[in-house]
C-alpha cells in the first residue's frame, strides 16, 4: 500500500531544492510534468501517482523510479535519513 502522498512529496522537494537547486518549473520541463501537477504532488493534493508519472519525476529529478517508487510506497525521503539516495550510476562515496 502507498503511503500518503506527503512522503514522496517531502522527498521531491528535498531533493529539488536541497539536492539538485532546481525550481519546480524546471523539474516540471525536464519530467514533462505541468508545474501545476508536479506542485500537487510535492503538496500532497494529488492522492496518486501512476508508474509512467514516477517514471517522468525520476527523470525530472536525476533519480531512478526505483527510488522514486521507494519514497512513494516505504516513505523512504529526507525525515527517514534516506533522501540523499544517490541516483544511477552514483557510488556511495558519491554523498
Amino acid at each position: 500500500m502507498i503511503r500518503p502522498m506527503s512522503a514522496l512529496g517531502t522527498y521531491i522537494r528535498h531533493r529539488r531544492v536541497k539536492l539538485l537547486h532546481r525550481t519546480l518549473e524546471e523539474v516540471a520541463t525536464k519530467s514533462g510534468l505541468s508545474a501545476g501537477a508536479l506542485s500537487m504532488i510535492e503538496t500532497g493534493k494529488r492522492q496518486g501517482v501512476s508508474p509512467d508519472t514516477i517514471v517522468k519525476l525520476a527523470l525530472g529529478l536525476d533519480d531512478t523510479p526505483e527510488n522514486v517508487f521507494r519514497a512513494a510506497v516505504n516513505g523512504d525521503g529526507p525525515a527517514n535519513g534516506n533522501g540523499d539516495t544517490p541516483a544511477a550510476g552514483e557510488g556511495s562515496d558519491a554523498r
